[in-house]
Order: structure tokens, then C-alpha cells, then sequence
């Protein structure tokens, strides 16, 4: 997973390289990976899994929102948040938004 958040990098590379690991691989190449559309909404989803998760185990409890388990295709599971309103400290009722653009 690591290197994996700074682009969506493709897979299917040949050899050992790290090319498809560079922030700016899609768009600058060289083209050594094969890019698979329909699995880019998954990889946000677990993105977006890992991204709450963190915050949710470093502040001991006190950030939390509810999920559903999605169970997508091949090893694509993960928890997809928004459907409800979580707490922030001792705020509840605190809408999951992230900023568009961002």
C-alpha cells in the first residue's frame, strides 16, 4: 500500500520498477503499466476507508462515523462512510464532507 495514495498507478507492471509509483506516472509515463478504469472507484473507496479509519484509531474514539461493508469485486472490500452522521469530540450529529476540489 505504500506509495499507493499518491496517484492511482495501474498494475500489470513488468519486471521490478517503481515507475508506476510516481505521483506523475499516468500522466507523464513511460507507459510500462496498464491503466484499469473501473477499478479507480474502489481504489478511492478503500482510499477513503484507510483515510477515516486513520483518524478514527488516533483519536481514541472521540472521531467516529458510521459505515457499511461494501464487498465489491475480486479483493475489493472495504468500508464506505457518509450514509449517516457520526461525533467529533462531543459534537454529534457532524456530517462526513470533504471540500470539493481538494
Amino acid at each position: 500500500m505504500i506509495g499507493r495514495f499518491t496517484n492511482y498507478p495501474g498494475y500489470y507492471a513488468p519486471g521490478f520498477q517503481d515507475i508506476t509509483m510516481q505521483p506523475g506516472f499516468p500522466y507523464i509515463g513511460p507507459d510500462v503499466s496498464s491503466i484499469y478504469y473501473h477499478h479507480i472507484p474502489p481504489h478511492l473507496a478503500f482510499t477513503m476507508d484507510y483515510l477515516v479509519t486513520e483518524i478514527q484509531q488516533r483519536s481514541d474514539g472521540k472521531v467516529r462515523f458510521p459505515f457499511v461493508k461494501q464487498d465489491g469485486f475480486v479483493w475489493f472490500n472495504n468500508r464506505i462512510y457518509g450514509g449517516g452522521k457520526g461525533t467529533v469530540m462531543d459534537d454529534e450529529d457532524v456530517n462526513l464532507w470533504m471540500k470539493r476540489g481538494l
